[in-house]
């Protein structure tokens, strides 16, 4: 068999094994989902991305036996995939597993808490003792301090911090889980971006499983970015996601993504700002064509329940119509006591959120923000108000081949009811783009390209489409391309043109 042939051969296998582009649902892995049969549901009920916290690596259910228990449950989903986000430690302030394997402590109001410091982890944490590795906490705090504790759900107060021992007391109940953080509004920044552990964490993670993607906790600028990526050259292709959990953030030229972190954020600010908040800064992801998810407070009513609450539901509504691209399960899915329902809940309800979305307002508001000198842009708007046309012709999806995924990210922006289907041959700008919603990347082979050339290579990708059932025959796709310039292809030059299937 001839290069050209096995190139053929090897384009068609990488697009029919991408399979349709669907919402982003991420669950955190932990206790709750730790056996087979449990991920093997949670895959099967829409979970394509795992995350896993770099803080949990001490404890008994460590992240290399989850993920493992993980790739093995693939031998029975050969054809699904579940990208791994990892949560570094970074500048999040996190305690410890409790003794006697328990997963919580409850506490009331009033309680005094010792904060211990144990910077190797092996000293577990009580009702009344919470263990954390921060050597620095203690120069964060002064007495009377305001200090959340689980996640930012109960508030204390600093009694006293002599000595190396920091006192709290309560002042509101509720539920503390292992290796919840502890918030303290507007102190974290002075803290390390990264951990010298964490890259070693990372570093011997990444020898047995493939790293998709990190995220950084209080991200608050592009140079935060700019310093994780030179300390860790080993993950030259891996997505890097700022974690937004302070109002003073500027993350947006350097980062990859955004992960808007609620609860914390929402410590930062008054609350009936919140809402406004992040409206804002989805706009200017949005604005950036840059992937958001957002965490926490999903649907916390399924840690105990098995159905989430219509509040949660029109919540998670409300932002993906704003523009949100996924969602993250946390606590719903590490320690909850029903995981696989709750990453249904969510599947579904990013499904159903997709008929939702107006499109034509989404275009009168890009109007006014158009770069009008960038070429690029102003063809893919003329292109939108096109698609957006209700009497034209059904097009059936926009076929974009590039190698920055410029024209795909662009699109995104649009929300246009119409797929994009990006096809790059640089493998991390294929794990950025999968991170938006509408878009499905495929990575081709840089042989292939050179081989087969352009428009056989995407004469190919349009059949193999056709035989897995996208796209009909007579009806039409738009196929972006850029210009040839001096006998190669010129990624700042595009232009489009409307393909009839045949």
């Amino acid at each position: 068999m001839d290069k050209a042939n096995v190139a053929k051969e090897d384009l068609v296998k990488v697009v029919e094994e991408e399979g349709e582009s669907k919402g982003i649902v991420v669950a955190t892995l932990g206790k709750a989902c730790s056996e087979a049969e449990t991920l093997i549901k949670m895959i099967d009920s829409g979970m394509n991305y795992v995350r896993i916290r770099l803080c949990q690596n001490n404890s008994s259910d460590s992240n290399e036996s989850i993920l493992d228990c993980l790739h093995e449950t693939f031998k029975y989903r050969p054809h699904k995939k579940c990208k791994l986000l990892v949560d570094i430690r970074g500048r999040d302030i996190t305690i410890g597993a409790f003794e006697d394997n328990q997963s919580f402590v409850d506490v009331d109001i009033g309680e005094d808490i010792e904060i211990y410091v144990d910077v190797e982890g092996t000293t577990p944490s009580t009702k009344s003792k919470l263990v954390t590795p921060e050597l620095n906490i203690d120069r964060l705090l002064r007495k009377g301090d305001l200090v959340y504790i689980g996640d930012g759900s109960i508030k204390c107060s600093v009694l006293s911090n002599e000595d190396g021992t920091i006192m709290l007391r309560t002042k509101s109940e509720g539920r503390v889980y292992e290796y919840s953080s502890i918030i303290i509004p507007d102190k974290h920044s002075s803290l390390s971006i990264i951990q010298e552990r964490d890259i070693k964490d990372l570093e011997e993670l990444s020898k047995n499983h493939k790293i998709d993607y990190i995220s950084i906790p209080y991200c608050q600028t592009d140079e935060d970015v700019k310093v994780v990526r030179r300390l860790l050259p080993f993950l030259e292709q891996t997505i890097i996601m700022a974690k937004i959990e302070d109002k003073n953030t500027k993350v947006f030229r350097e980062a990859d993504g955004v992960i808007i972190q609620r609860r914390a954020l929402g410590l930062s600010i008054v609350s009936e700002k919140l809402f406004a908040l992040q409206n804002f800064l989805i706009e200017q992801c949005k604005l950036n064509a840059k992937p958001v998810l957002v965490a926490n407070e999903i649907i916390e009513s399924m840690m105990d329940g098995a159905q989430p609450l219509r509040s949660e539901i029109a919540d998670i509504q409300n932002s993906l119509v704003e523009g949100v691209d996924g969602v993250i399960l946390e606590r719903e899915t590490s320690h909850g006591m029903h995981p696989v329902e709750a990453v249904a809940a969510v599947s579904s309800t990013i499904s159903e959120a997709k008929s939702l979305v107006d499109p034509d307002k989404k275009y009168d508001t890009l109007l006014s923000v158009c770069d009008y000198e960038d070429k690029d842009e102003l063809l893919v708007m003329n292109l939108a108000k096109i698609i957006l046309d209700k009497d034209r012709e059904p097009i059936d999806y926009i076929l974009t081949l590039s190698k920055q995924g410029k024209i795909a990210r662009l699109l995104s922006k649009y929300s246009l009811p119409v797929e994009v289907m990006a096809c790059c041959t640089d493998s991390k700008i294929v794990k950025q783009l999968n991170l938006i919603s509408g878009i499905k990347s495929v990575k081709v082979p840089n042989y292939t390209t050179k081989l087969l050339g352009p428009d056989h290579l995407l004469n190919i990708i349009i059949r193999t489409n056709k035989s897995m059932g996208l796209g009909k025959e007579g009806n039409w796709i738009v196929v972006f391309r850029s210009k040839e310039k001096d006998g190669s292809q010129d990624e700042t030059d595009h232009y489009f043109k409307f393909v009839k299937i045949q």
